[in-house]
């Protein structure tokens, strides 16, 4: 019954060497990884997810970017789902964006050129914060009927054993 909990990211990067960088890490760490090269992207790919009724755990996007900046990519994001988290890259360290994306749900920051020791330790406490937020979610649904049936009220489904 209880599927293991899968992870999530969306990378939204338009440079080629630090996009494949990236996809290394975080594909060594997360269970899907989808990948945009610009901003205009990231947003199709999150609004076609939403409609479908799947979602990223976090989204680590560039900012400086062609069609779409992330910080305007993030803003539109964030219209429409409020609560999606985002790890920002860049070679910038801009005050004004990091001022502007603190309250943007932003876990935390890559500043290029990237230090690899310091992307995986991040991208793995993410992912340790992403899973105790979905199990506490699936705890939340679940309710024990007695010592075989188990209901599950996000999927209004009944489950006998596992």
């Amino acid at each position: 019954m209880m599927s293991e909990i899968k992870t999530r990211v969306l990378l939204v990067e338009d440079e080629e060497d630090a996009r494949e960088i990236l996809e290394f890490y975080l594909t060594t760490i997360f269970d899907e990884v989808e990948i945009a090269v610009d901003g205009q992207e990231g947003y199709d790919l999150c609004l076609k997810n939403k409609n479908n009724n799947k979602f990223y755990d976090v989204i680590i996007t560039d900012i400086k970017m062609p069609k779409k900046d992330g910080m305007t990519m993030i803003e539109e994001i964030t219209d429409i789902l409020p609560d999606q988290k985002y790890i920002v890259v860049s070679a910038y360290k801009d005050e004004e964006y990091l001022f502007k994306s603190i309250g943007l749900n932003v876990l935390g920051y890559f500043v290029k050129p990237l230090a690899v020791d310091n992307i995986m330790d991040m991208l793995k406490k993410v992912k340790e914060k992403v899973l105790l937020t979905k199990k506490e979610k699936a705890n939340e649904n679940i309710v024990r009927l007695n010592k075989t049936y188990t209901y599950d009220k996000s999927k209004n489904s009944l489950y006998k054993d596992e």
